[in-house]
This record gives C-alpha cells, structure tokens and sequence, in this order.
C-alpha cells in the first residue's frame, strides 16, 4: 500500500489533504442511496441507467476512502485516479464499514 500510493504522489494524481469524516459520510451516503437508485433501475428493465448510475456509487465509496484516508485527487483522469487509489477494493469495503 505504502508503495503504491508513493507512486500515485509521486505522479501527481493524488495529493494529501485533511481527512474529513462528515464529507465522507455524505459521499458514502450518496453511494448508499444510487446503490438502491441502480437497483430499483434494474427491476425496471433501465440497464444503462443501472450501470451509469452504479458506477456513480463506486466512485462514490472509492471517494469515501480516499477522503477517510486524507487524500484527493488531483489532476485530469479523476475517476481512474479513484479506482488506482482503492484497488484492491477490499480495503474500501473495510475503511467504509468503520465510519457509518
């Protein structure tokens, strides 16, 4: 972990920053709620609306992290940067559970 996210500052795409919990209970509450959004989508037959609208989740718990974690991303390529900053998404899934 360490290593990698050397790498990403030393690229530039992420930068350090105050971690804020109240930003990333807002983040992770907005994943929440286009999780329910995306599955409702899907009962109604709307795939791309799901999809579309699931991946907006993921950026949002991928944000949540890296919020709880004192990180941003900085730079172009946003939602790439997000998803090089939690992989492997394990460490999401647990960094998310410990702030709800």
């Amino acid at each position: 972990m360490k290593r990698d996210l050397k790498e990403l500052l030393r690229k530039g795409i992420i930068e350090k920053t105050e971690s804020d919990k109240e930003v990333a209970r807002s983040l992770m509450r907005t994943a929440d709620n286009d999780i329910q959004v995306a599955k409702d989508n899907l009962k109604a037959n709307h795939h791309d609306w799901a999809l579309a609208i699931a991946y907006n989740a993921m950026l949002s718990a991928g944000r949540t992290l890296m919020t709880t974690r004192g990180y941003r991303t900085c730079g172009g390529a946003h939602h790439l940067t997000v998803v090089l900053f939690n992989h492997p998404a394990q460490r999401c899934f647990n960094t998310c559970i410990n702030i709800q």
